[in-house]
């Protein structure tokens, strides 16, 4: 008995798709399709008519578009064939797996066909896979990642640190006597206070971190790209605080506390199992002295946690009690020695510790968002202190005032600045902002338009550290600044050969652009004379003075005028 006559490519997929349940296809060179099955009809919703003449690519799901943007040339220029598992969108919207299987042919009859494929509905197949997945990797009480996921995990975050050289953190948490919860009320009852804890603990979780459920009564956060010790400390203590909230459980008002361990790569252990285990025994200690805390594996990072805890209590008071003084360091021209300006810095009077830098704060005044109201203080001292230079016949008075990212950034900035000079009536000119770099690339739009209203008011800004943040000619020349700063670091070996170079070059840059520069940190003759040979316009630095008090700048003021 003779089979049926097959004429062409089409008639051969078409004697195939009548006795199968798979969707045969064929595509010319470009990917249109040329014959559809009817199976179609069931898999995608859709008639082969209207089909016929589509792109295979216009039909995938779009988190699989870029596996498949390739693939077409590749089979064309390798005459290979190929099987990808992928997903098609039905009529309806909803997105069908298919396995599929694409050759390459050439047909004896000249057909215009190059490719000729099937697709295999496999969606109840990836159902089942991706349900076996979440199981083999999360917890099924919780839904958070288990401890295998937890260690693929962290193997990754360890990786990374090594290669940015970052901190990061592992957090044993450990919810103390949950047992005495499934003793009194039932286990289903303490299951209830685990999934609570879950939700209470993910929401604070960063996008980088990961939180898993490791034990009946034990979570592990591991926290990646931290940037000191203590912020593991403040990570533990925000969990804490969110696991000591009431917890309402049917007619009950639970208090939970927890018991927290932390460990810390790279300095206490520099692999999966050592922090693991060093996060373990820091939780066991602090349980066995009482628990509802945290403990660390060195003693010397609790030491400083609290230091930086006590510090930060401390400040609050501080900017309570107005215990910040503003003391002021010369600007001079370079070319004639004249003090044009001068720039205010905080320093912190502390009742037990006496005088503190800004570099013993300020971090901390930032993190704690305390920066904002430090810097309002600092806005009115220099503007008050601005007005009585002026009373004194100092015309050209300007005041150089650090702003950092989080004042930059606060949406009363602009207001606050025009309520202080209104109040002790001085010019919005003798203001002039220091800002970094970077503070601007945060959310350049807004920057662009804040540089703008400073600049209407007559307020001038100066880019501050230059020389060691992302600065090109293309984002400078976007800013509405007056000024760049160049970083003291610059300072140290010049006029050596190569930061010579970097200074020389920045001095041009700056007036290419037609900025003033200012140089800061400058403390020797020789560097004054090179400053002066490339037509710097201004310094700072231990050479001509420290940051003083207002009395004193007074004092150096009327002598530089007697001299010249």
């Amino acid at each position: 008995m003779m089979g049926p006559a097959i004429a062409s490519s089409d008639d051969l997929l078409r004697f195939f798709a009548d006795r199968t349940s798979d969707v045969y296809w064929t595509a010319d060179a470009n990917g249109n399709l040329r014959y559809v099955a009817p199976q179609v009809s069931r898999l995608l919703g859709r008639s082969p008519s209207e089909l016929v003449g589509t792109q295979v690519a216009a039909l995938v799901h779009e988190s699989d578009a870029p596996h498949m943007a390739s693939l077409q040339g590749t089979l064309l220029a390798n005459a290979q064939s190929c099987t990808l598992t992928y997903r098609l969108v039905r009529a309806d919207g909803d997105a069908v797996w298919v396995d599929a299987t694409v050759y390459v042919v050439q047909f004896a009859d000249d057909s215009a066909a190059k490719f000729a494929g099937v697709w295999r509905d496999v969606t109840d197949r990836r159902s089942i896979e991706e349900a076996f997945e979440h199981q083999t990797y999360h917890d099924p009480l919780t839904g958070l990642p288990n401890v295998r996921l937890l260690e693929d995990r962290l193997t990754i975050a360890l990786a990374q640190g090594r290669r940015q050289n970052a901190l990061v953190a592992v957090l044993v948490i450990s919810i103390d006597r949950l047992a005495m919860i499934n003793h009194t009320l039932g286990r289903a009852a303490g299951d209830e206070v685990l999934r609570l804890v879950a939700q209470r603990l993910s929401a604070g979780v960063r996008a980088s971190d990961t939180l898993a459920r490791v034990g009946d009564h034990q979570f592990t956060q591991v926290a990646f790209n931290i940037r000191y010790d203590e912020d593991a400390v403040r990570i533990a203590q925000a969990l804490l605080k969110k696991i000591n909230e009431p917890l309402m459980l049917h007619t009950h008002e639970l208090y939970l506390s927890a018991s927290i361990g932390i460990a810390i790569f790279p300095q206490d252990a520099q692999d999966v199992a050592g922090l693991l285990a060093g996060a373990d025994e820091a939780m066991r200690a602090c349980r066995h002295s009482g628990g509802n805390g945290w403990q660390v594996q060195r003693e010397s990072v609790k030491e400083r946690a609290l230091e930086r805890l006590a510090m930060e209590m401390d400040l609050h008071r501080a900017v309570e009690r107005a215990e910040f003084e503003v003391r002021y360091q010369p600007l001079l021209t370079v070319a004639d020695q004249q003090m044009i300006a001068v720039e205010a810095l905080v320093l912190w009077h502390h009742p037990t510790r006496g005088e503190l830098s800004p570099a013993s704060f300020l971090d901390i005044a930032e993190e704690t968002g305390l920066i904002v109201a430090i810097g309002r203080q600092v806005i009115h001292a220099a503007c008050a202190q601005a007005r009585r230079w002026l009373d004194e016949g100092w015309e050209n008075v300007s005041v150089a005032i650090n702003l950092s990212a989080r004042q930059f950034d606060h949406p009363e900035l602009l207001d606050h600045l025009d309520r202080a000079v209104a109040e002790h009536g001085v010019p919005a000119s003798v203001l002039q902002l220091e800002i970094t770099e970077a503070t601007p690339l945060r959310d350049l739009e807004r920057s662009l338009r804040v540089l703008a209203e400073l600049h209407r008011r007559g307020i001038r800004v100066a880019l501050d550290d230059f020389g060691i943040g992302y600065s090109s000619l293309a984002y400078l020349r976007r800013l509405t600044i007056d000024a760049l700063k160049i970083d003291k670091t610059f300072l140290t070996e010049v006029p050596g050969a190569r930061d010579g170079a970097i200074v020389a070059a920045a001095i041009a840059m700056g007036h290419a652009l037609g900025l003033k520069v200012i140089a800061e940190g400058v403390e020797r003759d020789d560097q004054l004379a090179f400053l002066r040979e490339h037509d710097c316009d201004i310094y700072q630095g231990f050479l001509f003075s420290k940051p003083t008090t207002a009395a004193e700048i007074t004092r150096i003021r009327r002598g530089l005028s007697v001299s010249a």
